[in-house]
């Protein structure tokens, strides 16, 4: 069974008013976290996935930090996150084909995006998810009217 989640928090302060957005697979027991993070905060972490784009840079159930100071990702200062919506199926389903363009085909390689952040207007984490979204029309997903950076074009 093949599960695949739209998550959000808010963004750290003075951004509240936006949303952070980033994607949960599920298979078993193993939960991976994938989303696009901004180089201030990521600075001295290595294990980045793919340029912008990090797996598992802290728990599928922490929040952005309420304060924009990268040593708050592991305190209590934590948005709270909000699972939007969740695509669960077997083999051969829309949840699958989600998660085997995550997991297994390096679909997230061919992100436009991957080297290049801009925390308001983007490329950010909306502009990720979105682009993601794209991908999969038929998982009918979207992202709240917050998510500044969905509407991202390379101009």
């Amino acid at each position: 069974m093949y599960e695949v989640t739209l998550c959000v928090s808010k963004a750290s302060l003075p951004a509240s008013f936006c949303t952070h957005s980033f994607i949960l697979t599920t298979d078993g027991d193993t939960v991976n976290r994938w989303e696009v993070l901004d180089p201030r905060v990521t600075e001295s972490h290595t294990s980045n996935y793919c340029g912008r784009i990090f797996k598992n840079f802290t728990a599928s159930t922490v929040g952005l930090p309420v304060l924009p100071i990268p040593l708050t990702w592991k305190s209590a200062l934590n948005w709270r996150v909000q699972k939007i919506t969740t695509l669960c199926g077997g083999e051969n389903s829309v949840a699958a084909q989600l998660y085997h363009f995550i997991e297994h085909e390096d679909g997230l390689r061919q992100y436009p995006h991957v080297h290049t952040y801009n925390m308001l207007l983007g490329p950010n984490s909306n502009t990720f998810v979105q682009w993601f979204i794209e991908q999969f029309p038929e998982a009918n997903w979207k992202l709240p009217w917050n998510a500044w950076g969905k509407s991202y074009t390379k101009k």
